[in-house]
């Protein structure tokens, strides 16, 4: 049985047409950016739950931007939409032209928060950035960041530029996913053990349904490889699928040796991939998996439902 504090309601809002479902379906339901184009518009509120981590349950609210219904979030239904929100989404269409007018939509947002959920984590989302010219979207970016910091005030609200077409997408729901996973930290101090006694350089968790990067943890830099997460959840989502279209099992395992480092990238837990990277000289691939072999029965522990709490 799923205990109460193991379900997290996170409000996607923002006016309609602006890409709430499309992301959504992206990220949870194995849509690829393409296919996205088939989904009608979202009617009043539409909820899904999806499990992501052993026993943690999102449940979605994905609530349809057209006027009557936005209206009506802030009337008649603002408790119920309100009320025990552990995070709000607040999606700002960049192709969108009146953005003031929407920044009215999005204050409304916030004093409702304040007043139901007042510990709901916020997380704006400046999404379409592939609809704007590209020697534009730093200083958009920047301007529109700029005045969203001025309404927000004291609150604590984080801002990503995103697009159904980039890793950016990614990189955003990354960071969702780590501020609401309850043992997110006794996750981060296994993986940064695991590195320390098997000399990885390099680890970093993916939810298994979503690709999403949950946590990692360098032990060291390797020259010339930057922050790349958020390409590697898109790479691993475009690949696992192309094979589920082909009616082909999913991956198991990847090993990749170049010149001077060895990264695998295998299932894992029950819920999680595991990419690991080593720069170590004598390490061999086979020790590498015989190493992570041995490293996910402890990750399995946390994963029981005692060790959410």
């Amino acid at each position: 049985m799923i205990a109460t504090s193991d379900k997290k309601k996170i409000l996607l809002l923002g006016k309609s047409g602006s890409g709430k479902t499309s992301m959504r379906s992206i990220i949870f339901s194995h849509y690829s950016p393409t296919e996205t184009r088939r989904l009608g518009p979202t009617m009043d509120v539409e909820h899904s739950t999806v499990r992501v981590f052993g026993s943690l349950q999102l449940t979605l609210w994905d609530c349809g931007g057209q006027e009557a219904f936005m209206d009506s979030y802030f009337t008649t239904q603002r408790e119920f939409i309100f009320k025990n929100v552990e995070m709000l989404i607040y999606v700002f269409d960049m192709e969108f032209r009146d953005f003031d007018g929407e920044l009215l939509y999005f204050e409304n947002c916030l004093q409702s928060i304040q007043l139901f959920s007042k510990e709901a984590k916020i997380v704006c989302l400046l999404h379409k950035m592939d609809l704007v010219a590209a020697d534009l979207q730093e200083t958009v970016v920047r301007e529109k960041s700029e005045e969203l910091t001025k309404r927000t005030g004291n609150m604590d609200v984080r801002i990503f530029s995103t697009s159904i077409f980039e890793p950016s997408l990614y990189r955003a729901w990354s960071h969702i996913m780590n501020s609401i996973m309850p043992n997110i930290e006794a996750i981060r101090r296994h993986l940064e053990t695991f590195c320390k006694v098997a000399d990885v350089t390099e680890v970093v968790l993916f939810e298994r349904t979503s690709f999403l990067a949950i946590a990692g943890y360098q032990l060291r830099e390797i020259p010339g490889k930057g922050d790349t997460f958020d390409v590697l959840s898109s790479i691993l989502k475009s690949f696992n699928l192309a094979l589920n279209n082909k009616r082909s099992a999913s991956f198991k395992i990847v090993r990749i040796r170049l010149d001077g480092f060895i990264l695998i990238i295998t299932n894992f837990t029950k819920n999680t991939v595991l990419m690991a990277t080593t720069d170590n000289p004598n390490m061999t691939p086979a020790t590498l998996t015989s190493n992570i072999r041995i490293a996910c029965e402890h990750f399995k522990k946390l994963e029981e439902p005692e060790a959410m709490h």
